[in-house]
């Protein structure tokens, strides 16, 4: 395909060598690597040339890749949504024929760099031929530990064991009162019943102690992180005019690295949220 924003390759899928044989049997598979560009009219024509790749051979499809456009809403945290882009790319979708399937692991693939902004950008889209012959294929996204975008699987299948019982920030273990608040919460539960629905009973109160522990400590870290930002720019305020004193310039170095600290742990909690 002579576009930028795509690369295609077609062959097999599977072990079979009569696919790979012969090209213009419905077994050729054909994989499409997209990169979606950022302004609505060049996502539009990538569209609309992807839609005319796809008409022109026959066989299964897969587009996968980032596609710099989310289909809903709820798939971006704290940015713009663009009815436009959200438009088109639901069109080209539904008149391609494609399908998506529900994406385990990760809620959103991409996070930006400080934690505040995420999107689902990054997906697997299949056409009929292909859920038919492999029914029970799923996406997965992978922790993104090397780059701000996670990595996507798709699989033939996938094995559900339901949500957690019970869902635990583990940047809690950092906070110094929090054996003594988990402690607390443990010994001084009182209730009655069979064991199994007296352990139920239990771990619900459990959460809902540290549900508000964590509350109060995120109000209280929210209120230093507002201060810290304050300092620093302040601080750069004076710097644009003279020189810092050195004890100025510690203290700007302290405030960034604990403005740092605290946003990291924010990052964490939201990376952890969003599986």
């Amino acid at each position: 395909m002579q576009d930028y924003n795509s690369i295609d390759t077609i062959g097999c899928w599977g072990p079979s060598n009569f696919d790979c044989e012969f090209f213009n049997s419905t077994g050729v598979t054909t994989i499409v690597n997209v990169y979606g560009p950022k302004s609505v009219t060049d996502k539009r024509r990538v569209w609309e040339e992807l839609l005319k790749l796809k008409k022109g051979q026959d066989g299964k499809w897969i587009f996968l890749g980032d596609f710099n456009t989310v289909r809903t809403p709820g798939e971006r945290f704290n940015s713009r949504f663009s009815h436009y882009s959200s438009s088109d790319f639901n069109t080209f979708i539904a008149e391609a024929g494609l399908h998506e399937h529900n994406l385990h692991g990760w809620k959103f693939t991409y996070l930006r760099d400080d934690g505040l902004k995420m999107s689902k950008l990054d997906r697997f889209l299949v056409c009929q031929k292909f859920v038919s012959s492999h029914p029970l294929s799923t996406n997965i996204a992978l922790s993104c530990e090397h780059s701000d975008h996670c990595p996507i699987l798709l699989k033939p299948f996938y094995v559900d064991f339901g949500p957690p019982s019970f869902r635990f920030l583990n940047s809690s273990l950092q906070y110094n009162d929090f054996d003594n608040i988990f402690d607390t919460a443990w010994n001084n539960f009182r209730g009655y019943g069979a064991p199994g629905r007296l352990l139920i009973e239990k771990l619900k109160y459990l959460k809902i102690t540290l549900k508000s522990w964590r509350a109060m400590i995120s109000q209280v870290e929210n209120g230093v992180l507002m201060g810290l930002r304050k300092k620093v720019q302040a601080l750069d305020i004076v710097a644009e005019s003279r020189t810092l004193l050195d004890t100025k310039i510690i203290t700007w170095r302290e405030a960034k690295l604990k403005t740092q600290e605290l946003k990291m742990v924010a990052k964490l909690d939201l990376q952890q949220r969003a599986k």
